[in-house]
């Protein structure tokens, strides 16, 4: 019982069996699943435990109590105490701070079994995401280049994916096709292709500026590709520089089942039309349904109406109550909750309005572990957007 005293801990059994609730955690006597979020000095943590894999998800926030440079010193031991691999690592900083953690981190970066996205933010912003597992970790590599991660539980296996196109002197639209061609040809090297795809992100220069050709891309490669007549994935494009100087930088995240027990499907939401309506071409959520497990990948989601339209504009509140309405119908569509959600990144136009996301989950009691982000969304109107995952065991 000692280390449930220290912990906020959230339990959601998977079988019906006897169950004892304390005052911070909920106990099943017996074999048991859990979730467990909890806080451990600058970060934020979720462990979900399954038979064969226990999942990390961790988030650090710059604030008056921790530096940068203390985050990652965290973060790194955090993976080293706990033996575990991460698969995803983004960083969100100016460029003075990558510079620094760049250098004090050589060894402990290079070390890394998987691909790290780097993002710049504005002068003094900064916050970390890990995703780590208990399992083996198989670097991806193209051209010597670390550019994503391999890994397997008894149900799946997935690969995570980070890179910026070959070329960043190329025209836009000629690096936003090559990097859907290369999401495609390095999933074929490891036995798949791009229709194993359940979520991408794509971190784009200028997003307001060219996100009809970025659309346009897309759409050629997917029509390329036969996509939209099989899983459309879900996605995030938002607008933030990388260090590379690339027109983006792109993630994608692939799963293959194992057997026929596993069902990958898009999930359908309740406020919102298909983003296709207005061509964007992404699902509202992916939901990956194995025998141990169930995970909603849900896209960037912000405040608009369900024909397409920007609603309350110049009202960040607003945008950031429709938002998370929006989100709970989705969540709740696929039959899961705000205490199911392990992962979040909150997008803001402005930074001055981080306080109203914490002002909102206050009101509410909600939890969501995230971190806070400064980036253009895809519309001048929208001030606000979310991406979140919920995990069932």
């Amino acid at each position: 019982m000692g280390d449930f005293a220290k912990k906020t801990c959230y339990k959601k059994p998977l079988f019906s069996q006897l169950i004892m609730k304390t005052s911070d955690s909920v106990l099943l006597w017996g074999h048991f699943k859990a979730m467990e979020k909890m806080t451990e000095n600058s970060l934020e943590i979720v462990r979900v435990s399954r038979a064969d894999i226990t999942e990390y998800f961790i988030h650090g926030q710059i604030s008056p109590q921790s530096t940068p440079i203390d985050i990652v010193v965290e973060a790194f031991e955090y993976l080293k105490e706990n033996a575990i691999s991460a698969v995803a690592f983004r960083i969100f900083a100016d460029d003075t701070t990558r510079q620094q953690i760049t250098a004090d981190f050589q060894t402990a970066l290079n070390g890394l079994n998987c691909a790290v996205t780097w993002i710049c933010q504005p002068q003094g912003y900064f916050a970390i995401q890990v995703q780590a597992i208990s399992l083996p970790v198989t670097p991806i590599r193209d051209q010597d280049a670390v550019v994503g991660c391999t890994f397997e539980d008894d149900n799946l296996v997935s690969h995570q994916l980070s890179f910026v196109p070959d070329d960043p002197d190329a025209e836009r639209f000629d690096q936003a096709t090559n990097a859907f061609e290369k999401m495609h040809a390095i999933l074929e090297g490891v036995g798949l292709d791009f229709s194993n795809t359940v979520r991408t992100w794509l971190f784009t220069h200028d997003i307001l500026d060219w996100y009809n050709k970025l659309n346009l891309a897309r759409d050629e490669f997917f029509n390329k590709y036969d996509i939209f007549n099989k899983l459309v994935p879900a996605s995030t494009g938002v607008g933030v520089i990388n260090p590379a100087g690339a027109a983006l930088a792109t993630e994608n995240f692939a799963v293959k089942a194992k057997s026929d027990n596993v069902t990958i499907e898009k999930v359908i939401s309740p406020m919102q039309c298909p983003a296709w309506d207005y061509k964007s071409s992404f699902a509202r959520a992916t939901l990956v349904t194995a025998p141990d497990h169930r995970r909603m990948l849900v896209s960037g989601t912000a405040s608009i109406e369900p024909g397409g339209k920007t609603v309350f504009q110049d009202d960040v509140e607003k945008q950031i109550e429709l938002s998370m309405r929006v989100a709970t119908a989705l969540i709740d569509n696929a039959g899961m909750d705000w205490s199911d959600i392990a992962r979040g990144i909150m997008y803001f136009k402005d930074p001055v309005n981080f306080k109203f996301f914490d002002d909102w989950c206050i009101t509410n009691n909600v939890r969501v572990p995230h971190i806070k982000v400064v980036a253009d969304i895809c519309r001048d109107d929208l001030l606000f957007e979310l991406e979140i995952d919920g995990l069932t065991v």
